[in-house]
């Protein structure tokens, strides 16, 4: 089990350089506009949607191991498709198996960690180890976005051949994983026994229910933002080069912040960390939007992604913390369901109306709206305490 978690770390680096986070430059750059790049993503979370919790069951049912390794071959595929499609179909069926990679690693990678370290009793750890890999995971996706900027300047098309070599190193990575025990039993689960079995901890458990929803709905809102501002860094003439450079910079500030989320954690909770990063990214975006400044508009929605980068690690350890091993899986892809659920309204919608009235006004009223939602989240935590 200790060499899962050394292997962790390398599978965790070369699976999420993200040498192709340029992809709405990608697409723009294929001839889709605003509204098919948001149509495609809403094709990703709706495929998501559909494939993640059988995924997640069947992580559970027949092993991490097994999904991981699937998640990669599907990755190596969607990589093959995007790099020679050039229609809105082909992007579709594209983003639909790159969907299915993501579904198929989602649940499936946490899981084998934490009950990796459980098997040691070691879980206590797990924030820590966690936090250690997010900055890793953010290394990573920075160091690629870097290097898609300057290829792309070059030939948009190295960017997903390179994705191609790193699924290929990842995979390998993969299949070394060693399967933990801890969550085998004597007798033979079926797909069906184990959706029953996470679905009555779900019921049971309602407030879960609500805070794996109040995630979704905030994920929802800063991936689209930090989807969208590069198309509006485009639109003040930065290069997709100096749009790299400052998604690199950014990345590395979201690496170091990572590292401070166990500190953050015991001395405020989960609970206020989220109000407050919260209510923050919203005010920073609010600020990007209503300025004209290009390198104002930058250090605003810089901050709002440092900010954001903490919340993931804070909601797997929360969630981890409350779900027992036998449907880890089934519930984290219950989590990210949720997540799909929402994007597949959220992202098409703000492309729309970026079409419509431009993406300033989308994003002054989209940070509006989250803090009104993270208001309301906070009375109703109040309420449920009297």
């Amino acid at each position: 089990m200790t060499n899962n978690i050394k292997l962790t770390y390398f599978y965790t680096f070369f699976s999420n350089i993200g040498v192709t986070s340029l992809w709405v430059l990608y697409l723009a750059h294929k001839g889709m506009g605003l509204v098919e790049i948001g149509l495609l993503e809403s094709i990703f979370h709706i495929a998501s949607f559909i494939f993640e919790t059988p995924t997640g069951i069947m992580a559970d049912t027949y092993g991490r191991k097994k999904a991981i390794i699937a998640g990669r071959i599907a990755s190596l595929a969607s990589a093959l498709i995007m790099l020679f499609a050039n229609s809105f179909a082909l992007f579709a069926l594209g983003f639909v198996v790159s969907a299915l990679s993501y579904n198929l690693q989602s649940g499936s990678g946490e899981a084998l960690l934490y009950d990796s370290l459980k098997q040691n009793d070691e879980e206590h750890r797990y924030l820590k180890i966690s936090s250690h890999l997010n900055f890793l995971l953010e290394v990573a996706a920075c160091s690629g976005i870097l290097l898609a900027g300057f290829l792309s300047d070059l030939n948009f098309a190295f960017t997903y051949v390179v994705a191609i070599v790193l699924a290929i190193i990842s995979l390998a990575t993969a299949s070394k994983f060693i399967e933990p025990t801890i969550h085998e039993t004597t007798e033979k689960v079926s797909l069906l026994a184990t959706t029953k079995s996470a679905l009555l901890f779900l019921r049971k458990d309602k407030s879960l229910f609500f805070i794996m929803v109040c995630f979704a709905v905030y994920l929802a809102f800063q991936t689209s933002f930090g989807f969208y501002f590069q198309n509006y860094y485009k639109t003040f003439g930065l290069t997709n080069a100096a749009i790299s450079i400052v998604l690199f910079v950014s990345g590395l500030l979201q690496a170091i912040t990572s590292m401070a989320i166990p500190f953050m954690e015991k001395h405020l909770g989960s609970k206020r960390i989220f109000y407050i990063i919260s209510i923050a990214s919203s005010f920073f975006v609010l600020i990007a939007a209503i300025m004209s400044n290009i390198f104002v508009i930058i250090v605003f929605s810089v901050l709002c992604f440092i900010l954001a980068s903490t919340f993931y690690p804070l909601q797997s350890n929360f969630l981890h913390k409350r779900i027992p091993s036998e449907e880890r899986a089934t519930l984290i892809s219950f989590a990210s369901m949720f997540f799909s659920l929402t994007m597949i309204v959220l992202f098409p919608v703000m492309g729309l109306l970026g079409d419509w009235f431009g993406l300033q006004y989308v994003f002054i009223g989209s940070s509006v709206l989250l803090t009104f939602l993270t208001l309301a989240v906070a009375l109703i935590g109040i309420k449920n305490k009297k």
